[in-house]
């Protein structure tokens, strides 16, 4: 159940994230560029830059979250395991109730008795 949970935990931020840095860009987009004028290979190379700053931010703060949560994941299934490694091994408890445990001590017993018995002769 938790295991499920920080996978749509994960799921929620990427796509959160993912609209983060669309808004981002449109933001820097937006930024008012006469549309007769010509970019210089500097203005162009900043502009390039800042786009591609705005990308890796982005996805190093996805990486980070999928990363934590899948570290979150596999603590949740190790402590499940370290919980069913550690869990008492209960009484065995009889299925037929205590007849039908004396019944098959009686049985194992003749069986042995016969065995010893041809072992004899």
């Amino acid at each position: 159940m938790a295991e499920a949970q920080k996978h749509i935990h994960l799921l929620l931020l990427k796509e959160s994230l993912q609209l983060k840095r669309e808004h981002m860009l449109q933001k820097f987009l937006e930024v008012p560029v006469q549309q007769s004028r010509v970019l210089k290979r500097e203005e162009l190379e900043n502009f390039i830059n800042e786009a591609i700053h705005i990308q890796t931010e982005s996805l190093k703060e996805v990486l980070q979250c999928e990363i934590q949560a899948i570290y979150d994941i596999l603590d949740l299934k190790l402590q499940k395991k370290t919980l069913n490694l550690n869990a008492p091994i209960p009484f065995p408890l009889s299925i037929a109730g205590q007849s039908g445990q004396d019944e098959a001590l009686k049985f194992n017993k003749a069986r042995k008795e016969k065995k010893a018995k041809g072992k004899k002769m």
